[in-house]
């Protein structure tokens, strides 16, 4: 776990009645961002202090580690995944036919197919462990 918010797009101090900071995790790892909150009362008389911790999961990106490679017709080969951020993932990839839900998948899948035709396979969507959704741009291979 990491307290440092640098990689997580928010200063390192802050004051206000209000926390209402958009958290991006860079760090390619999951982070805890600490708060330390301090109520002040009437008369500027301070209260005790309290502790926040907020988890954030890593971005999610999703690509195909073998997009240049090809196989006969008729032939098995593995279609690899690399899935960043918190798993376990939902990841939805099309076949060419039709979409195909992997419930649980780690970080790298591996998918063997044996195509009867020239397929595209494509990319469509994954889902981390917090049901944030990720729309893959241009992951297709044929």
């Amino acid at each position: 776990m990491v307290d440092d918010p640098s990689g997580l797009g928010v200063p390192l101090v802050g004051s206000g009645n209000v926390i209402n900071q958009p958290l991006t995790n860079t760090t390619g790892s999951q982070a805890s961002l600490t708060y330390t909150i301090t109520p002040t009362g009437p008369g500027s008389c301070p209260g005790d202090q309290k502790i926040m911790i907020v988890t954030v999961g890593p971005q999610i990106n999703a690509l195909f580690v073998n997009p240049s490679s090809s196989i006969c017709k008729g032939s098995s080969r593995v279609s690899d995944y690399s899935i960043d951020g918190q798993a376990p993932f939902q990841l939805v990839y099309n076949d060419g036919t039709s979409n195909i839900t992997v419930n649980n998948a780690g970080n790298f899948k591996v998918i063997q197919v044996t195509p009867t035709a020239t397929t595209t396979y494509t990319l469509v969507s994954v889902k981390d462990a917090f049901n944030c959704p990720f729309t893959p741009v241009g992951q297709s291979v044929t």
